[in-house]
């Protein structure tokens, strides 16, 4: 949440409705599973009913897909929640 680049796209996503508080669960519950998760289980460890859970994802890959790199990709077919750690660390500097 300190680097630079995020804080950019934070900027640029000022209408994203996402804490900083859900980012993290979000990125930490996923780091957990090894960098993927079925979209049932992500929204149970985040305490979000699964119909909310779409939108939720919608702002977090607004603010972490920087330049269209896929750092937070959704597979609607297999319902899986896919978080690219390496494309993150790279992307955000870290």
């Amino acid at each position: 949440m300190v680097s630079p680049v995020y804080a950019q796209m934070k900027a640029r996503s000022a209408r994203v409705m996402v804490s900083e508080t859900q980012l993290r669960q979000l990125l930490e519950l996923l780091s957990r599973a090894g960098g993927q998760q079925m979209a049932a289980a992500v929204a149970q460890g985040l305490g979000l009913p699964e119909i909310r859970l779409n939108g939720l994802l919608a702002g977090v890959q607004k603010l972490l897909n920087v330049d269209g790199y896929p750092v937070l990709a959704i597979d609607r077919v297999s319902k899986t929640i896919r978080l690219d750690l390496a494309s993150l660390k790279m992307q955000f500097e870290l």
